[in-house]
């Protein structure tokens, strides 16, 4: 039996739009996911499996940012940069939080 563990409302105006839908879709076991929000109540969330990374947030109008056969190393060390974001010190901490544990589970 698998059961919800965490779960979060978004906290953006209607002026952002929704969240797109594979953000509320159920977690594959090959998927890692992560969430943050700051202290302004910005949230983000990544996607990221071997063959694809994703990230969205309503501070950007929860446009995504897709990356396809990503190389996780080599995009946590370009961090924001590498998809055209400018974040806060925060924001850009758990980024690459995200994509260093990324490139540690799948190894190119």
């Amino acid at each position: 039996m698998t059961t919800t563990i965490f779960m979060v409302e978004n906290s953006h105006s209607v002026a952002c739009g929704e969240p797109p839908a594979w953000t509320m879709g159920r977690r594959e076991p090959q998927e890692l996911r992560g969430y943050f929000e700051n202290r302004h109540g910005e949230q983000w969330i990544a996607f990221a499996t071997a063959d694809l990374f994703i990230l969205t947030g309503g501070d950007i109008d929860w446009q995504t940012r897709r990356i396809a056969k990503p190389d996780y190393a080599a995009i946590a060390a370009d961090g924001a940069a590498a998809l055209t974001l400018v974040l806060s010190h925060e924001e850009a901490l758990w980024l690459n939080s995200v994509l260093v544990t990324a490139s540690h589970r799948w190894v190119r």
